[in-house]
């Protein structure tokens, strides 16, 4: 079965149709019956021509705008998709998280997790930012990847959880996804969990490594700046 906008499409075929054929049989008949100078002839046609152009024109737009409605359509779809993974598989994680940051599990020390006040002097989220910085830096990053590496349960879940941020911002990252649809559902914690856990971001993108993460991190240093606008105003 054809859609709805196929056969809009069609539809919009036949008034430059009949358009054509009403021209060509005035301009036959009026030939035949009254002789008419080919002067005349020659400028309603160029008349008929222009009419019928503004017809096609006026019909791509109208495609164009209906191939615009469908795409942003799509894109928002594919927003709810991506915000519906979020909830039942990177939630549950975080959940796991919190209950090794409350002493649930046997690591109690995350709270103490330092590298986060250096967010606002790491521009791309790389091992070679930290090696570069300041001493106090390189130490809150030594102290936080011990941390996050001391219970291999522990460290297990926190690099899972980065790759299904990672499987949920591609499709933000490469503009497939409507960010505007995402960024106040799941933006606050994607951006929570990536400052959180910068030592683990930074260790794993060194060497030049920086496609490590890239989705996400290109997803944090977008909306982190925008949702502390929003929290300002």
């Amino acid at each position: 079965m054809d859609s709805p906008n196929e056969n809009n499409t069609e539809l919009r075929k036949v008034p430059i149709a009949i358009s054509f054929w009403v021209l060509g049989f005035i301009l036959g008949e009026s030939v035949i019956k009254w002789k008419w100078d080919p002067n005349w002839v020659t400028a309603i046609c160029t008349l008929g021509l222009v009419i019928v152009g503004a017809l096609a024109l006026t019909s791509i737009r109208i495609s164009q705008n209906d191939i615009k409605t469908r795409e942003n359509r799509a894109s928002v779809t594919l927003a709810i998709q991506q915000i519906e993974f979020y909830r039942e598989k990177i939630i549950p994680q975080i959940n796991l998280l919190y209950g090794y940051r409350y002493g649930l599990g046997p690591i109690t020390r995350e709270s103490n997790l330092k590298l986060s006040k250096w967010k606002k002097d790491l521009n791309d989220l790389t091992f070679e930012e930290v090696a570069l910085g300041v001493s106090d830096m390189r130490a809150d990053f030594e102290s936080d990847l011990d941390t996050i590496t001391s219970d291999a349960n522990y460290s297990f879940i926190i690099r899972e959880t980065a790759n299904m941020f990672e499987s949920f911002a591609v499709a933000f990252d490469k503009e497939a996804a409507d960010q505007k649809a995402a960024i106040n559902a799941v933006g606050k914690s994607l951006c929570d969990f990536v400052t959180t856990y910068l030592a683990l971001y930074c260790n794993n993108r060194r060497n030049g490594k920086i496609y490590y993460y890239h989705s996400t991190i290109k997803l944090y240093k977008m909306w982190l700046p925008e949702l502390e606008r929003i929290e300002l105003s």
